[in-house]
């Protein structure tokens, strides 16, 4: 929707969330040097980067999102939806307007025209606010983007190594062979003015 980190807090309603849908960073690096990683690599990371690359998560919402169709009189009524973009019982999804925005889990009744947020996954079946007919609901995404040793050998017997997103359920995407390494800097805006004023690796 029209929500941003800068302006709308995400609350994360999900019960004993996995570690892909702890929000509380959009973006995360990991400066890969000397054997390690620094910050340590989360467990569904661990053993699967090259030593000396860089790896960077992403949490946020799919382009794709659906608009209410009618408002919700009680906080804890269903999403209705014009189209429920396929989002099925179990599913992470984020709901947002220009002020509030909610991560839950889709209830078990969650039907063609209508997503639930129950409490049998989620903190409450409480929304922040009862949105109105125009909120965004989207998927939540999380995906890991890393070089990985394929196990795989070229013609010259060298080791094949890939670009790799992982997905919140761990499933791992080769999306380019023959790459071997993988540097990331973060523009960091140092005065408020939605500029970057500095470049710096993960670990400062």
């Amino acid at each position: 929707g029209c929500a941003s980190d800068e302006f709308v807090n995400m609350n994360n309603l999900i019960s004993s969330p996995s570690y892909a849908h702890i929000y509380s960073d959009s973006v995360n690096g990991f400066e890969g040097s000397n054997g390690s990683f620094s910050p340590s690599l989360p467990s569904n990371l661990s053993g699967k980067p090259v030593d000396g690359t860089d790896v960077i998560e992403i949490r946020m919402a799919k382009n794709t999102n659906v608009q209410l169709r009618d408002d919700m009189n009680q906080t804890n009524n269903p999403l209705l939806v014009y189209d429920r973009l396929g989002i099925q019982a179990g599913e992470a999804v984020m709901i947002s307007n220009c002020q509030f925005g909610d991560i839950f889990i889709a209830g078990g009744n969650t039907n063609a025209t209508a997503i639930t947020h129950t409490a049998s996954n989620n903190q409450s079946n409480h929304l922040t606010t009862a949105y109105t007919s125009g909120a965004h609901v989207m998927r939540y995404v999380y995906y890991a983007y890393y070089i990985k040793d394929t196990g795989r050998k070229n013609e010259a017997n060298q080791p094949i190594y890939t670009l790799v997103r992982q997905d919140q359920q761990g499933n791992e995407e080769e999306l380019v062979d023959g790459v071997q390494q993988m540097q990331i800097e973060y523009g960091v805006d140092t005065n408020q003015d939605n500029t970057a004023d500095t470049f710096q690796s993960a670990s400062q």
